[in-house]
């Protein structure tokens, strides 16, 4: 095989240490957002554990090299643990997991490559660049909370995407999409996790071209995704940010001039999703507060 496990003993602890070439961790990866506590090695085994790998395939092109790792370990599961590697000269990955004052396993991680850890998510295909910051506490054995904050990416297909942005008629994003891809500057997604759901609390994002905020779940038993959302042309909020006494009346109900978005639901699994489309409808008050306010910090 391509890389070697030693265990050994020092004054009554067990030490597991991991070294060779090349490590397939992508299960690992996964379990970084499951519900489920994943156990590294046996259940039974209390101790610490080393790693110092050439390679680690994390799933997509994205390999980590010189993979350094220090933790403990109580039952199977990591209670601390430090971690390093590259993607390249200029791209660093660095994982950490402790204890937060109350108790809780927190999982801290920085990543200059979001893709690996976004493969996850079945209604996105073709993400590009992006940058990751990743923090989730344990709340119990099978619930947690996290954030996701995924920065400067494209996405190239997003077939779903692609469906509401034609039904729109929003043609000069659509070619873009099609193209070199649709940039995000900035994406965030807050969640909450247990045994039944993965439950997005707040998923928006913007970009030079369009913004989006949407809400749902996914089923954790089948994978089933239930997402409602809204998408706005980036250039309807400049509108209203420049032209801020229409904004006011826009939110106070006073103008009839409209903010022209798009309503969306999806529902389905396996790229096998159905999309239900209201493209001319005016956004209500809230969601146009709302994207005022995210363009506004993402500035």
């Amino acid at each position: 095989s391509n890389f070697k496990i030693t265990s050994s003993k020092k004054s009554n602890i067990n030490h597991i240490e991991i070294t060779g070439k090349r490590l397939d961790a992508k299960y690992i990866i996964d379990s970084l957002t499951s519900s489920k506590p994943s156990t590294v090695v046996s259940k039974k085994f209390n101790g610490t554990i080393s790693a110092n790998l050439d390679t680690v395939d994390t799933g997509t092109n994205d390999d980590i090299r010189d993979f350094n790792l220090t933790g403990t370990i109580l039952k199977g599961q990591f209670t601390k643990l430090d971690a390093t590697g590259v993607f390249s000269n200029k791209e660093k990955i660095s994982i950490k997991i402790s204890k937060n004052k109350n108790g809780n396993l927190t999982t801290y991680m920085l990543s200059d490559r979001a893709r690996p850890f976004i493969a996850g998510f079945s209604f996105i295909k073709g993400f590009e660049k992006g940058k990751l910051e990743f923090t989730s506490e344990d709340l119990s054995a099978t619930s947690s909370k996290g954030k996701i904050i995924i920065t400067d990416f494209k996405i190239r297909e997003i077939p779903v995407l692609a469906q509401i942005l034609s039904l729109a008629s929003i043609t000069g994003i659509l070619d873009t999409l099609k193209g070199e891809g649709i940039r995000f500057d900035n994406t965030v997604i807050v969640y909450e996790n247990d045994e039944k759901f993965f439950t997005f609390k707040d998923f928006y994002g913007t970009g030079p071209s369009l913004g989006f905020i949407v809400e749902g779940r996914i089923n954790n038993a089948d994978d089933f995704v239930s997402l409602d959302g809204n998408l706005i042309p980036a250039y309807e909020v400049n509108r209203l940010l420049s032209n801020i006494p229409i904004l006011g009346q826009i939110l106070t109900g006073k103008s009839g001039d409209g903010v022209f978005g798009v309503s969306f639901k999806i529902k389905g699994k396996d790229n096998n999703f159905e999309t239900t489309i209201n493209p001319v409808r005016t956004i209500t008050p809230r969601f146009v507060q709302r994207f005022v306010d995210i363009f506004r910090s993402s500035k």
